[in-house]
């Protein structure tokens, strides 16, 4: 089926123009259209990449269900495809496995031009960390419209799936990786460095990433997915415009979602709970630091839920932001059961209707007299309060403030005390 974006046919549906299969113990690459076996040989890598080299202009290569025994990486070129019969599903998937100690990435691209339109599909990949001293799943450089999709990584030396960028600052933009599971990488699960933006990352799962489970540079959307047990869960590195949205990041080593000189990003509807796992009380369900070079700022966390279960609480702050991180924006989200509280912010930010941190209240309190008290609900002690009576010709007015109280002075206009009675207030952080 092919899919449509935006009322255009997206990824078309391609005739295979080789079908690899295996055949006892030989690797044949059959032409899609004469039917002839035009490469065979021992080695997977090596039939795949003459297919691969055979096509010039771009077309698809059909990986049948098998294991495939890579020994050299696979490089792949401009307007492929490279396309299994199924992923994770046992005998019935297309399962390349790196060879022990090949030391390289199993699929890549040229590392001097950018790579235009490929797609990678249904593919279960062993990049065999165990047995490797270095190596990635897939690296790709600066890809431009290309798709990842239906990939499960079993694990890697260093990435699960990495963007660099090529040659000398070539820009690729506009990748989609979706659908993909990715487990057990040394480094991180999904990376891109500056000069590869406009990633979608849809759909993904990542787990046990030794570093990060995602980083990315630049402007890039992360959506529908999920990030556990890896050493921490989401990292947006001098990120700008970049969105997170509908993922759960949660039971995590360290930090949930960081961010490092971001501006104008979106952090929205996401679940972020039981993280700082290694050590508890020590990392933010969210961190955002800057330094003097770009000041983090303009960033929107907006309707998430932040924290854990009472009695399980692990994560130092809901949102913690530090140094010349200033001017954003939380609003609406659930910030409960973290150790030291639901937020810890610097510089001036806009801060409203945060389940857990209450730093707006008003009400109506009754039978109030004279040095009496009102309880604010406030997360702490207020900056402004203000108070109104309900006897005519009485005056009403706060004498003091703390983290739980509101304490007022009624008086009439010989000094003496007031009529108890029913008190209208409000109070800020």
């Amino acid at each position: 089926m092919a899919i449509f974006r935006q009322g255009k046919e997206e990824y078309p549906d391609q005739t295979a123009s080789y079908i690899i299969f295996i055949d006892g113990s030989i690797i044949k690459a059959q032409n899609g259209s004469t039917g002839n076996i035009d490469y065979q040989g021992s080695d997977a890598a090596t039939v795949i990449q003459a297919a691969i080299d055979a096509m010039t202009t771009g077309g698809k290569i059909f990986i049948k269900a098998g294991t495939y025994t890579i020994n050299d990486s696979i490089t792949i070129e401009d307007g492929i495809t490279l396309e299994g019969e199924n992923y994770y599903n046992g005998s019935l998937c297309t399962f390349l496995t790196l060879a022990n100690g090949i030391n390289k990435d199993v699929i890549t691209s040229s590392s001097i031009k950018r790579l235009e339109q490929v797609q990678i599909k249904n593919l279960t990949i062993n990049a065999n960390p165990a047995n490797q001293s270095s190596g990635s799943a897939i690296k790709l450089y600066s890809p431009y419209e290309g798709l990842i999709e239906n990939i499960w990584i079993q694990g890697a030396k260093d990435d699960g799936i990495e963007f660099l960028k090529a040659g000398a600052d070539i820009v690729g933009t506009g990748t989609t990786i979706r659908n993909c599971h990715i487990g057990s990488c040394g480094q991180y699960g999904i990376s891109n460095d500056a000069y590869t933006t406009d990633i979608d990352i849809d759909n993904c799962i990542v787990w046990e990433a030794g570093s990060f489970g995602i980083v990315v540079m630049g402007m890039n959307y992360i959506r529908n997915s999920e990030v556990y047990d890896c050493e921490n869960g989401i990292f947006l590195n001098w990120s700008g415009n970049t969105t997170i949205e509908g993922c759960v990041i949660h039971l995590n080593n360290k930090i949930g979602i960081s961010g490092f000189n971001c501006t104008d990003c979106i952090i929205s509807g996401n679940v972020i709970m039981f993280n700082s796992q290694n050590t508890s009380n020590s990392y933010s369900g969210i961190w955002i630091d800057s330094n003097g070079d770009r000041p983090a700022q303009y960033n929107k966390i907006i309707g998430n839920t932040i924290g854990s279960s009472l009695g399980t609480e692990k994560q130092h702050y809901g949102v913690e932001t530090v140094n010349s991180s200033a001017n954003n924006i939380i609003i609406g989200n659930s910030i409960i059961n973290n150790v030291s509280g639901a937020v810890s912010l610097t510089g001036t930010n806009i801060i409203s209707d945060n389940a857990g941190y209450v730093n707006h209240n008003k009400g109506i309190a009754a039978t109030i007299a004279d040095g009496g008290t009102i309880d604010h609900g406030l997360v702490t002690t207020p900056t402004t309060a203000r108070v109104s009576g309900s006897v005519a010709g009485e005056m009403v007015a706060v004498t003091a403030l703390d983290a739980t109280h509101i304490t007022v002075a009624i008086k009439k206009h010989d000094g003496s005390a007031g009529t108890t009675q029913t008190i209208y207030w409000d109070a800020d952080v």
